[in-house]
């Protein structure tokens, strides 16, 4: 599992690269051999995505095989400026935000 996840992420950076390469590249032809290229690595994320989801862990966050403490499902307010820096990633119901950490009752 450890090696489909860091295949998935190296797709994911090599179709960055590509899409910089893109930007700059000088001619259609070059062009149109990029596009191929990030559209094979979108392949390669989709087959490793399947293969993930056929051991019944695409979706599973657990990474290993040591249960997670009981603060996983925290997001602690670590922000030096004061905000709210919530978005989908780190909120309800997913999470439970802590807005001050050193003020909350342990």
């Amino acid at each position: 599992m450890r090696d489909l996840r860091a295949n998935i992420a190296a797709e994911a950076g090599a179709r960055q690269t590509y899409e910089a390469l893109i930007k700059v590249a000088p001619d259609e032809g070059t062009k149109q051999t990029l596009v191929h290229l990030l559209t094979r690595e979108i392949s390669h994320t989709k087959m490793f995505m399947a293969a993930l989801d056929s051991l019944g862990k695409l979706s599973d966050p657990m990474f290993g095989n040591v249960q997670p403490d009981d603060t996983v499902n925290i997001y602690y307010n670590l922000s030096q400026n004061g905000q709210d820096e919530r978005g989908p990633w780190n909120s309800e119901p997913n999470f439970t935000y802590i807005a001050d950490p050193l003020h909350a009752q342990q």
